[in-house]
């Protein structure tokens, strides 16, 4: 969980393979933001319900932002996150 902001030309962020459960960073991404790896972790229908504070607060992506969630324990598909994800401009990839 990041203190300081991410730089904001950073476009890919990969964080596949590292065991995430949740994904709540308590500060926004940011907003160029095109690719997003969150697959190969550990995340579950749990994980994705805790992970709906950062969406809900996280800015909408200025362009399409590419969200990978396979290989998680389960999948996002029909969870809320995925409906609050779309609305942020995000493409997800289950």
């Amino acid at each position: 969980n990041p203190s300081i902001p991410l730089p904001s030309s950073l476009t890919e962020l990969y964080l596949s393979g590292n065991q995430i459960v949740t994904f709540n960073p308590s500060i926004p991404l940011p907003s160029g933001l095109t690719t997003l790896y969150l697959g190969n972790n550990q995340m579950t229908l749990a994980g994705y319900t805790a992970s709906e504070v950062w969406a809900s607060a996280q800015p909408a992506f200025t362009n399409p932002c590419n969200v990978y969630f396979f290989v998680n324990i389960d999948s996002i598909s029909g969870t809320n996150l995925e409906t609050i994800l779309i609305t942020k401009n995000c493409i997800i990839i289950s």
